[in-house]
């Protein structure tokens, strides 16, 4: 049986959980950004 205790200790799990892979998320977006300004900044240097 599931203790109050085992219920925080996986809640505050789910929860960290949660909260880095949103942050994972935005991280990858700033990524995808940076790297599709450093593509147009490079291709607009060529022309």
């Amino acid at each position: 049986m599931l203790t109050v205790k085992d219920l925080k200790t996986s809640t505050i799990n789910i929860f960290i959980l949660f909260v880095f892979k949103r942050n994972e998320i935005a991280f990858n977006k700033i990524d995808l950004k940076s790297k599709y300004y450093n593509l147009a900044g490079s291709t607009h240097l060529k022309i």
